[in-house]
């Protein structure tokens, strides 16, 4: 994610009257900070070529959290909020309902064709939108599934698995349930005054909350799972720890808040990881490829600005605290639906490699190190093979296309006929 700053603070910052804020950490914050008074100068801005719209609604939690800082001067000083924190909370409700939804449908229908095509990204963006614009309804936790599955989707219906989706359904409506009531606990803690019923309510819902996630979560499920079914129900948990994550800032527990995103995006990664390695087949990578890539690079940033958040917050002086409603942190732009640039970016690559290195090309996005281990094998078979052009010394500046082709490039000159080769001409 990019931050950008205006013209005269970055003029500030070149003749050296202005400086970077530094966390406790020792890291530097995207705050510009008067060289010689400390004082706050400018915070920066996500460049506005870089829209947020993440699967999970985490961008709404951010604004709210950001505003509910100020907890600490006592919440009848912020009333004007409490609004704001209801909205936040209605979206991440929504979209939980969304997910699961799409969810049951994913589970119930891996073998029927074109049931992933129907709750693939662009049409989960679409299935938010028209709940949002209340075009379509949520009844106990669930979307009609003849709104979802219409048009020319609306025979999927009949080919899903009956059993499997009601039992998945069961368990959802338990979960959403415990979740929903959680919700309402928070709400109803952002309009109390007194301090120890208030966070006697917060703790509930907290718990609440990870009671609703260990469903989610239930190991016992994995080995059953598609990738495509695992990406939808790590999704789910990933929403309500977020949430619980924001409960954690309403109740002015920055550290405890900044532990749960760091612990929230090393999950999402390593979940991310386990997806991809668990993806079997050409027609799952087509489901999870693009909507990885948005998590990678948008969910993920956009927990990684929550965190900067609060390292300012934490950075900050008390006195400064006290003006903290007037900061803006972030511009967050709304982006259309019909923008799905992972998906036209994926078939560009899809054109250019087989499923095994576009498989990798994802694993390395979760995984970097991962291809370090590639850059090393393909130094030593090249060698072997005689490709010593291959064997190279830097891999800056060489993509992850590139390396991953030439890895199974090479891999299809050692074994003749595995038909896993990629053609001299992609590489």
């Amino acid at each position: 994610m990019d931050f950008y700053f205006t013209a005269i603070a970055q003029q500030m910052l070149a003749s050296g009257e202005a400086r970077y804020m530094v966390s406790k950490a020792g890291e530097l914050l995207p705050v510009l900070v008067n060289s010689h008074t400390g004082k706050i100068i400018e915070i920066a801005r996500v460049a506005a070529e870089m829209p947020i719209n993440p699967i999970a609604p985490i961008t709404n939690l951010i604004e709210g959290a950001a505003q509910m800082y100020q907890i600490h001067r006592g919440f009848q000083k912020t009333y004007g909020m409490i609004e704001e924190v209801q909205k936040s909370l209605g979206v991440v409700q929504q979209s939980l309902g969304v997910l699961q939804t799409t969810t049951t449908i994913v589970g119930a229908g891996v073998a029927v064709t074109g049931a992933l095509t129907a709750v693939n990204l662009y049409q989960t963006l679409q299935l938010r939108k028209d709940v949002k614009e209340l075009r379509k309804d949520l009844s106990n936790g669930f979307l009609d599934l003849k709104q979802v599955l219409s048009g020319q989707h609306a025979d999927i219906l009949e080919r899903l698995d009956q059993t499997t989706l009601e039992a998945r359904r069961r368990e959802f409506e338990a979960a959403y349930a415990k979740f929903t009531e959680a919700l309402k606990l928070v709400g109803l803690a952002a309009e109390m005054n007194n301090s120890i019923v208030r966070d006697q309510h917060f703790a509930n819902a907290v718990q609440m909350m990870y009671e609703s996630l260990s469903i989610y979560n239930d190991p016992r499920l994995m080995p059953e799972m598609s990738a495509a079914e695992r990406l939808r129900r790590a999704e789910c948990a990933w929403i309500i720890e977020s949430a619980i994550a924001y409960v954690f800032s309403l109740q002015n527990e920055p550290s405890a808040a900044r532990t749960s995103l760091t612990t929230l995006r090393e999950k999402i990664q390593r979940d991310s990881f386990e997806i991809v390695n668990a993806c079997q087949s050409q027609v799952e990578l087509d489901f999870i490829f693009p909507e990885l890539m948005r998590i990678q690079s948008q969910d993920l940033a956009a927990l990684k600005l929550w965190s900067t958040q609060i390292d300012v917050i934490q950075a900050l002086p008390s006195s400064e605290l006290e003006a903290l409603p007037d900061l803006r942190f972030t511009e967050l732009p709304e982006i259309e639906v019909l923008e799905v640039p992972e998906e036209v970016a994926y078939l560009e690559l899809q054109s250019k490699s087989n499923f095994h290195s576009l498989r990798d090309q994802l694993r390395f996005k979760f995984k970097p190190q991962l291809r370090t281990e590639y850059e090393t094998t393909i130094a030593q078979q090249a060698t072997e093979l005689g490709y010593s052009s291959f064997a190279r010394s830097n891999w800056e500046d060489v993509s992850d296309l590139t390396v991953s082709n030439l890895f199974w490039y090479l891999e299809g000159r050692k074994n003749k006929g595995d038909g896993l080769s990629i053609s001299s001409n992609q590489l």
